[in-house]
């Protein structure tokens, strides 16, 4: 997004309130839809009644890992909140300080009580901005997760420490809804601090929320009540990309806004093996992850087919009969390893063509 449209979309009038707001000037990266907090360039005058809130902390990866309680928070999201293509619901109930860095505070108390702390760490978020999807082309957006997972990888990889700041900033202090996110951290070889893109600031915001939609729409003053007072039901017409389940049939089904059907890959990872679904419920059901956890691509039966067509899997169709849903994986042991699920009548595939036939799809 142009930075022009996007102070719009932030309610704020350019980068010069921007600056006020962080109290430092800031670089837009339009390629990546975040902001280089550039802190050689201080402002020492603020927007009056603009206000943060946050975190600083050591982060140590020197700790053993140890089970993570439920770190979840219970906020009440918006009633409109659809569900978008790509699998997120619009709005999530965001974390200040990420709960993956649970397992490097060397205080578990002190972690908990941090974490998991509705009006100290939690704030209306765009899925956009909280989570990271994975690379699909060349201009995808870099979330707060994003920059979470670089550091967690650090210390995992290095066990070093550092010291992490991560703070919300609001227009006015009494505000609903904060324009964005920012990160910064102290690590102990300095070197390291520009690779991991030390200090930004992640706008929260969604491109897919679009307010001039609405009777009455004022650009940037539409936005800026929207941060002020919160979602109520005037802005229900105004989300874009929004998925169309279908549960005429004997299993449910998911559309796009052209009638294209959508399909869902499950990226894996520590905990998960990957697999094909039709609907994101399939997803959740078959997998006992946050959704927030998990890297959802969604695609259409012709970008499916392009994308496994030069590569050498073998395709496990496979029904969840009590649930009455389907899906294909990639290996049998996976297939035999989760709950409900059995291959009953099917057989493995060389094609995805081919387990696509087998179950109807």
């Amino acid at each position: 997004m142009k930075e022009s449209e996007l102070y719009i979309r932030l309610g704020i009038s350019g980068e010069d309130e921007l600056g006020k707001i962080l109290g430092f000037e800031a670089k837009y990266c339009e390629q990546n839809t975040y902001f280089k907090i550039l802190r050689k360039k201080p402002i020492v005058s603020r927007l009056v009644g603009a206000k943060s809130q946050g975190w600083r902390t050591m982060l140590d990866g020197g700790i053993p890992n140890s089970k993570s309680p439920n770190l979840n928070l219970t906020m009440k999201l918006p009633k409109g909140n659809p569900q978008k293509i790509n699998g997120q619901n619009f709005f999530h109930q965001g974390h200040i300080l990420a709960k993956e860095f649970y397992n490097f505070i060397p205080n578990k108390d002190e972690a908990y009580r941090k974490i998991k702390n509705n009006s100290k760490n939690g704030f209306i978020q765009f899925s956009v901005a909280n989570m990271q999807q994975s690379k699909k082309n060349e201009v995808f957006r870099y979330s707060q997760a994003y920059y979470e997972n670089r550091v967690a990888k650090y210390l995992t990889d290095t066990g070093n420490k550092v010291i992490y700041e991560v703070r919300i900033y609001f227009y006015n202090k009494n505000d609903k809804i904060p324009i964005g996110t920012r990160i910064l951290f102290e690590a102990e070889d300095k070197s390291l601090e520009n690779e991991l893109c030390n200090d930004i600031f992640i706008p929260n915001f969604d491109e897919d929320f679009d307010l001039s939609r609405i009777q009455g729409y004022l650009g940037r003053k539409s936005y800026r009540e929207f941060y002020a007072y919160g979602y109520d039901e005037r802005y229900k017409k105004c989300f874009k990309n929004i998925a169309m389940i279908d549960n005429g049939d004997s299993f449910s089904r998911t559309f796009d806004e052209n009638h294209n059907q959508i399909f869902y890959c499950v990226q894996e990872n520590k905990k998960i093996k990957p697999g094909l679904f039709l609907t994101c419920k399939d997803v959740y059901e078959t997998y006992p992850l946050e959704p927030e956890d998990m890297i959802i691509e969604s695609y259409t039966k012709e970008e499916l087919f392009s994308k496994y067509k030069h590569r050498k899997y073998c395709y496990y169709p496979a029904k969840k009969e009590k649930s009455n849903f389907s899906a294909i994986f990639f290996d049998w042991p996976t297939v035999d390893r989760l709950s409900g699920f059995s291959m009953r009548g099917l057989k493995k595939q060389g094609t995805l063509e081919g387990a696509f036939k087998q179950l109807s799809w």
